[in-house]
């Protein structure tokens, strides 16, 4: 055993009971194991909280205006997407030397609160 410990011990904190064991045991058992998830939950909320905090710190709500110009992520768009400087069979989410972003696009319309309406011209790949 490399661990030095028994698989049971590492998954559950305990070392293996003895193959005959009474009632009463088995049920301080399960109050003790409900314990411990329920303290692995509130933990897990908590550094959900923690992570969700920090990554609000440093983000930054961003409004486009009618007419402004935006890219366009390529991992977004279809597989079959390219430009004609590259090869156009190749897929954007796997090809490093594809472009990561595509555009400059305007927007015609706002949609929803984060959604927009892009006039995209003929000789786009996007369909």
């Amino acid at each position: 055993m490399s661990t030095g410990v028994t698989p049971m011990e590492i998954d559950t904190g305990r070392r293996p009971l003895p193959r005959l064991w009474v009632a009463s045991d088995s049920c301080l058992f399960l109050e003790d194991h409900q314990a411990v998830i329920d303290y692995a939950k509130e933990q897990l909320a908590k550094a959900q909280e923690r992570q969700k905090k920090s990554y609000d710190h440093h983000r930054e709500i961003v409004n486009f205006n009618i007419s402004d110009f935006v890219y366009i992520r390529a991992k977004l768009l279809n597989k079959n997407f390219g430009t004609p400087a590259y090869d156009v069979s190749k897929d954007p989410t796997k090809n490093k030397l594809l472009p990561h972003w595509v555009g400059p696009f305007p927007i015609a319309q706002r949609i929803g609160a984060n959604a927009y309406k892009l006039v995209l011209s003929a000789r786009s790949p996007i369909t």
